[in-house]
């Protein structure tokens, strides 16, 4: 769950599955990322895309399944030029869609940890780059244990450093949607 403190942890499984299955766990799972849609839509601030689609892509997963729904490709893309009016160049950076492709693979595991807290990232923190250097370096050790993760490469690296630097926001925001949503070509979804 997303919580830090889960308020159902004390019951039990039986207790917990008839909690998921009713009301409430359908309010969870499908009217919160419609909710913060349309607080995106009305609002027009640029942290809404990203926390409707984290909400999104948890909530419509299913939580027995190892299959993640990502957000289509075309849809993220339209939310970040016209909703987020982050320009076309930030989007498209081959950086930028390289680091996705890789916060991608832990998404597909549902480790959302880095995902979270590059959300969360502020410019004046270090929070941004701790969080990528943390997850470069899970990413070599099970790129080491043979696992199928795309390690980016240390220009790529240098490059998003850059464009941070000049526009941390887009950046940031461009980074989160992308691993949240499908590949734009089919041939760079098979990393499983």
């Amino acid at each position: 769950s997303s919580y830090i403190f889960d308020p159902w942890g004390h019951l039990g499984p039986k207790r917990r599955k008839l909690l998921d299955e009713s009301w409430a766990g359908l309010f969870q799972q499908k009217i919160l990322p419609l909710l913060e849609l349309t607080n995106l839509i009305e609002n027009r601030r640029k942290e809404n895309i990203t926390k409707f689609a984290r909400l999104y892509v948890q909530e419509t997963s299913l939580k027995e399944s190892k299959k993640v729904n990502f957000l289509y490709y075309q849809t993220t893309k339209y939310l970040l030029k016209e909703v987020a009016m982050i320009k076309n160049e930030i989007i498209e950076n081959r950086a930028i869609q390289s680091l996705a492709k890789t916060l991608r693979y832990f998404v597909r595991e549902k480790k959302y940890g880095y995902i979270d807290n590059l959300r969360n990232a502020k410019k004046e923190s270090r929070d941004f780059e701790e969080c990528l250097s943390k997850m470069l370096r899970e990413t070599r050790l099970r790129f080491e244990q043979d696992k199928k993760i795309h390690p980016p490469r240390e220009d790529e690296i240098r490059e998003i450093f850059k464009l941070a630097n000049e526009n941390f926001e887009d950046v940031k925001i461009s980074l989160v949607m992308l691993a949240l949503s499908l590949p734009e070509k089919k041939e760079d979804f098979n990393e499983e």
